[in-house]
């Protein structure tokens, strides 16, 4: 008997020095489920990388004339351009003297061959991109917003810095900035260009018009047809307790209600959180002081706001800001190899005031295994006539008069809602800040509005 209470006595011990040990160590006791692919960040020690988070929404390669190619993020092209540093070697090390304030005629610098222009997820000071490139803050010049970048690669070569909110047409101003362009980087830059231009897929210019809407300069378009195999969505699996203890301090007060809907709810009076079945979560804190972080310089918010979501879930390893900032919140997206996901609702979004965190909703799905194979798509032209032909439909009432950009996303529903699989669809964004999907398999159209109400012109339901 005196054996056998050792022995448990032992087991005890050991076991208690064995969790003592997790918790020392950070390890987490549920494990990811296999078929999540996304790096979430340690709940212990949340680091965020502001370099891979403000990387470029896009890299696109001008060849001359009206040949053009886009990279997206996790291409061999984009790494071989942006993630190895050579843009930032090779371009922004190598600006000399001080900028001078140019008229952008874009239709001329995009001609000009091996130019390589940038579209970024954010609107920051040049100084501020220059300081997360490079770790370095400009040394001199005015300082101004951009979330455009040209490098020019020719005889003259340059880096041209503007906003994108003015009109691609050739209207507007930019910054320009000489380059040495007699480094070992630079000339490497020009090689990296070159073999792009062998392999990568070739783009062109969209018609000034479609069915009478007409479309900004810059918009490029497949010149081939697309194919990209429908995925698999399953719900972001978390650990409840840690989530839980990251929200509430003191567990003690914090009352549990299950709704019918399979939604759990956490609430100490004061702060609420809510676990919907899909996986997504919804919690609020108000404010009990006037906030004026709606002023606060935008890169601290967008650090504070990746902070919190770093240690409340962990952030997707492809994140990135989205839309234009509103008062003192931030939205985020995320990409699945490359290809953004987009819905009536952003995946992450925060809202922040001078003591914390007002508002944090979240819902991101993990893609998993193709459910097909890969078809030929709606092209990115049929998707432009499908918009211009239902342009009333999808734009009810809004000062939209012109079609500013085309890419290929995934579809996401609200948070709220179970998603089995992703759909691939043509985003068509207007120049009234709207947009509008088309679904790439059916063709059919639809717009934004409030939750999942937005217009829908298929025949059937809207895709799921």
């Amino acid at each position: 008997m005196e054996r056998i209470k050792t022995a448990v006595l032992c087991v005890l011990v050991a076991l208690s020095l064995a969790l003592t040990g997790w918790l020392m160590l950070g390890l987490e006791g549920t494990p990811q489920r296999p078929q999540q692919t996304f790096r979430l960040e340690r709940f212990e020690k949340p680091e965020v990388d502001l370099r891979k988070v403000l990387m470029p929404v896009r890299v696109v390669i001008h060849f001359g004339g009206n040949s053009h190619t886009v990279l997206l993020p996790g291409s061999a092209g984009y790494a071989g351009l942006w993630d190895e540093g050579l843009i930032v070697r090779g371009a922004f090390y190598e600006v000399s003297g001080r900028p001078k304030e140019v008229p952008l005629d874009l239709k001329q610098l995009r001609s000009e061959a091996g130019s390589i222009e940038m579209l970024m997820p954010a609107r920051l000071m040049f100084s501020q991109w220059i300081t997360v490139w490079t770790g370095y803050p400009l040394a001199e010049g005015p300082d101004f917003e951009a979330d455009r970048f040209l490098i020019l690669t020719g005889r003259n070569p340059a880096v041209i810095a503007w906003a994108g909110a003015q009109p691609s047409g050739g209207e507007g101003k930019g910054y320009r900035f000489d380059l040495k362009g007699s480094s070992k980087d630079f000339a490497d830059l020009i090689r990296e260009t070159r073999e792009i231009q062998k392999e990568s897929p070739r783009f062109v210019e969209a018609p000034a018009e479609v069915n009478g809407i007409p479309v900004d300069r810059g918009v490029l378009l497949p010149a081939e047809p697309v194919s990209l195999p429908p995925l698999a969505a399953a719900r972001e699996v978390l650990p409840e307790d840690q989530i839980i203890q990251r929200f509430f301090i003191d567990r003690f007060l914090v009352r549990r209600i299950e709704e019918k809907d399979g939604a759990v709810i956490y609430s100490d009076g004061r702060r609420g959180l809510r676990l919907y079945p899909s996986g997504g979560i919804e919690y609020s804190c108000p404010s009990t002081t006037q906030s004026d972080s709606a002023g606060e310089d935008y890169l601290s918010l967008l650090e504070r706001a990746l902070s919190f979501v770093a240690s409340h879930a962990g952030v997707p390893a492809e994140v990135f800001p989205m839309g234009p900032r509103a008062g003192a919140s931030v939205s985020f997206g995320y990409r699945i190899r490359g290809i953004p996901v987009v819905g009536a609702e952003p995946a992450i979004a925060v809202c922040l005031d001078s003591q914390g965190v007002e508002m944090y909703q979240r819902c991101v799905r993990i893609p998993a295994v193709a459910t097909g194979p890969a078809r030929v798509l709606v092209s990115a032209g049929e998707a432009l006539d499908i918009v211009a032909r239902h342009w009333p439909s999808v734009f009810p009432g809004s000062t939209a008069r012109g079609i500013k950009d085309v890419y290929i996303a995934y579809w996401s529903l609200p948070l709220a809602e179970k998603q089995d699989a992703f759909k691939p669809v043509w985003v068509i964004e207007s120049d009234g800040g709207g947009r509008a999907f088309v679904d790439c398999r059916s063709g059919a159209v639809w717009g934004e509005g409030k939750a999942d109400t937005g217009q829908w012109t298929g025949q059937g339901q809207k895709p799921r």
